[in-house]
């Protein structure tokens, strides 16, 4: 038997990168450095914010070659720390269930169609 092998493009396969960052973090970062240099607007305020932004892409560009997405993983990480308990026990008790309660009047209609309509079927 010969085995199949099916083509895939490198651009699905390759990481969004801009400039060897993050893409998103490399555009919040040269958006905050452009912000410095219109609110200053002079030559140490253009210097610093140019200082400041390599060496910010220098770090992102580190942190992209070692995982390329780090920063999304840590965000999403910080926004369901809430969620999940970090010293949690065995003999702890469980947690309450996240249920969306029904509302009276949606438990009134239920009730009404499951109790009027048993026999009345529409056919398409």
């Amino acid at each position: 038997m010969a085995t199949r092998s099916v083509p895939v493009h490198h651009g699905l396969l390759r990481p969004k990168l801009l400039m060897g960052g993050e893409r998103q973090a490399v555009i919040y970062n040269f958006a905050s450095g452009f912000l410095v240099i219109m609110l200053t607007l002079n030559l140490y305020g253009i210097i610093a914010a140019v200082l400041l932004c390599s060496s910010i892409q220098g770090v992102l560009a580190i942190l992209a070659s070692r995982d390329t997405q780090m920063l999304e993983v840590t965000s999403r990480n910080l926004k369901y720390q809430h969620f999940y308990g970090s010293g949690q026990t065995l003999d702890a008790e469980p947690a309450p269930a996240h249920v969306q309660k029904q509302a009276p009047v949606e438990h009134l209609l239920f009730w009404v169609q499951t109790t009027f309509m048993k026999g009345k079927k529409k056919h398409a």
